[in-house]
């Protein structure tokens, strides 16, 4: 199974995966293999636990399925369930809603991850500044984020501030700033910044200033 076959599968039938599930599925470790098949199980009401029709639907190797499934199984997106129909014969029965309870689960993770996130740029903030912050500067705050400044960056601009002793965010604005016109955007390029400033600064030293005038 691969891209031709899943491109195959989307011309055949009118396939609809969620776009949470195509921006995550990855997180999961899922191959595309795995994704085809979830794909093709999405998309369909019921299920029978049936190996050799999904084969033939998805004209692919009936040992691919059944690697697909048990590794599915192995992760926890998908279950095999025994349950007994209208007419009261048992039968198994593919379910996904486990994927489903892993989508929940990793949607609410990120969102707690993001809320956390929030709240710590400016707690880290009202720590380094020994005070509670105005509603004006939590505003200041949101706006450097808006303008794209990374958390990590700004982190970098307070520390910076606390260093020099400076507490007011004016001048932690200046530094983003003066970060952004030189390009910084992370603090791996500070890093870089003040390497190539620190060899500059040595190669000024090393500069034989007392044989420069014998020289001309």
């Amino acid at each position: 199974m691969n891209q031709v076959k899943l491109n195959e599968l989307i011309q055949e039938e009118k396939v609809v995966l969620p776009l949470y599930f195509l921006r995550m599925y990855k997180d999961f470790n899922v191959s595309l293999d795995e994704f085809i098949l979830l794909a093709y199980l999405y998309n369909k009401d019921k299920i029978i636990f049936n190996p050799e029709k999904i084969s033939d639907d998805l004209k692919i190797d009936l040992l691919m399925v059944m690697q697909c499934i048990s590794n599915l199984e192995d992760k926890g997106l998908v279950s095999v369930n025994t349950v007994k129909n209208e007419r009261g014969i048992m039968e198994e029965i593919l379910n996904i809603n486990p994927l489903f309870t892993k989508i929940t689960q990793k949607l609410i993770e990120d969102l707690n991850i993001k809320e956390k996130e929030e709240i710590n740029i400016h707690e880290l903030i009202e720590r380094e500044f020994n005070r509670r912050l105005s509603p004006l500067e939590h505003e200041v705050i949101d706006e450097w984020e808006r303008n794209n400044f990374s958390k990590e960056l700004i982190k970098e601009a307070v520390r910076e501030a606390s260093i020099n002793g400076v507490n007011n965010l004016r001048y932690i604005d200046k530094i983003l700033i003066d970060w952004s016109k030189k390009g910084i955007q992370k603090p791996e390029d500070i890093k870089k910044e003040i390497k190539e400033e620190k060899e500059e600064a040595q190669e000024v030293f090393k500069y034989d200033w007392l044989n420069e005038d014998e020289e001309i």
